[in-house]
């Protein structure tokens, strides 16, 4: 199934034409009778967008909030959404990874590594995705492991100023190829972390450190 691919005609002047999942079928964008924000995967690396409170940077409809700890985490679409603290509040902005539903939206917060493209939808999309789209949905879509052997990493490093333990480290890698010749699989993780940005000078706990891993693994037939 393709899930997302930009073709540039090989004449000089072609319009580029972007392909859409967002009613669960591939689809060029101008022929979706929805509202459909797109981010190629290319275009994540290129703005350096890591996670999805990035992503509320370039697609000025979707607002992350998040309030006591990173499951309670919250979506809204133009502004429409619930609260995340709540537990019996279930999203009114669908988070789906791959097509699978994610219950929760805290369940997506973590770095995005090897996606293919993004999508956010704008509007009710409950006839066919469900209960939970009142307001819109949040689709990632990863990349597929190829029939070819290939391999990329990226490391981060930075410090908080004014802190001199505040320091910072992101690293991600992925690696994709064949294991037989119909089999191929794609193994991909991130790993990021910081020291404590906030010092008790009562207790020797200080707090607002942050360690967090990810880890995704494909097979193709």
């Amino acid at each position: 199934m393709l899930l997302f691919c930009a073709v540039t005609g090989n004449a000089a002047g072609a319009i580029e034409e972007i392909f859409v999942v967002a009613q669960k079928r591939p689809q060029r964008l101008q022929d979706v009778p929805v509202s459909v924000a797109v981010l190629s995967g290319e275009r994540l690396e290129l703005a350096g967008i890591d996670d999805l409170f990035e992503v509320a940077r370039e697609v000025s409809s979707l607002t992350v909030n998040q309030t006591t700890s990173p499951i309670n985490t919250s979506f809204r679409v133009r502004r429409i959404g619930n609260e995340a603290n709540i537990p019996n509040f279930e999203p009114a902005v669908g988070l789906f990874v791959d097509g699978a539903f994610r219950s929760r939206s805290g369940l997506g917060i973590g770095d995005l590594v090897d996606v293919e493209s993004l999508e956010v939808v704008r509007g009710p999309q409950t006839t066919l995705h469900g209960k939970n789209t009142t307001a819109g949905l949040v689709s990632i879509l990863t990349r597929q492991p190829n029939a070819s052997l290939e391999a990329a990493g990226k490391v981060s490093v930075g410090q908080l100023d004014g802190y001199d333990s505040a320091g910072m480290l992101r690293a991600s890698g992925t690696i994709s190829g064949p294991l037989a010749d119909d089999l191929s699989a794609r193994l991909s993780g991130a790993w990021f972390g910081h020291d404590h940005t906030m010092k008790n000078l009562f207790v020797p706990d200080d707090s607002q450190d942050m360690n967090r891993y990810s880890i995704r693994g494909q097979l193709r037939y």
